[in-house]
C-alpha cells in the first residue's frame, strides 16, 4: 500500500512515486486543468501546506469527491462541499466545520480529517482513504477485503484507484500558491 513516505510531504514540488504503484492504478480519472478550478485548487494547496499534508493527495481527493465544486452535494447522503464531508464528520472535533459549502472551511475540515485518518492508520494512505470513504467503523469491522465484497461499499476500491490515478497525474506538476 501507499504510505506517507511514498507521498512526498513537500506540497509544491513534483513528486516521484514508485513506478509499480503508478501502473497499478489506472482508471478513467485524470487530473483536470480547468481555469475555473484555480481558486479552489489554491485554497486546497494553501490549506494542505498549512496542515503539512501532501497537496497533490488533497487535490486528488477533492477532484474525485466534488470536481472542485464547493457547492457539490450528494443526493444520497449529507455529503457536501469540496471534500464531500458528511454533516456529522463536518461538525466533529476534528473538522470543526459550521458551513460545509464554505470552500475554506470545507478544505480545512477535509484536510484535517484526511490527516487524522493517515495518522490513525500509522501513515498507511491506502487504509486512510478506505476509512475516508467507508467510515472508520466500517473499515475497522470489514477491512479492505470486506469492503470490496460489500454490496453497499464495493465501489470504494475503484474510488481509491481513481484518487491514486489523479494523484499520479498531479505528481509531475508544480502547483503554485498565489502570494
Amino acid at each position: 500500500g501507499y504510505s506517507v513516505s511514498a507521498l512526498a510531504p513537500s506540497a509544491i514540488y513534483p513528486v516521484a512515486g514508485p513506478q509499480k504503484a503508478l501502473q497499478r492504478h489506472s482508471s478513467k480519472w485524470h487530473a483536470t486543468h480547468k481555469p475555473a478550478d484555480a481558486p479552489m485548487k489554491a485554497i486546497i494547496v494553501a490549506e494542505a501546506q498549512r496542515q503539512v499534508l501532501d497537496s497533490n493527495l488533497c487535490l486528488a481527493v477533492a477532484q474525485r469527491e466534488s470536481a472542485y465544486d464547493p457547492k457539490a452535494q450528494n443526493p444520497d447522503s449529507t455529503a457536501k462541499g469540496l471534500f464531500q464531508l458528511l454533516d456529522g464528520t463536518a461538525k466533529s472535533r476534528i473538522c470543526c466545520v459550521t458551513d460545509s459549502f464554505d470552500p475554506l472551511q470545507n478544505a480545512r475540515g477535509g484536510i484535517a480529517y484526511l490527516k487524522y485518518l493517515i495518522n490513525r492508520e500509522h501513515g498507511d494512505v491506502d487504509a486512510a482513504l478506505m476509512c475516508y470513504a467507508a467510515g472508520e467503523g466500517n473499515y475497522d469491522t470489514l477491512g479492505p477485503v470486506g469492503i470490496a465484497a460489500s454490496p453497499k461499499l464495493n465501489w470504494i476500491p475503484a474510488w481509491h484507484d481513481d484518487i491514486m490515478s489523479i494523484y499520479h497525474d498531479l505528481a509531475g506538476q508544480v502547483v503554485a500558491v498565489p502570494p
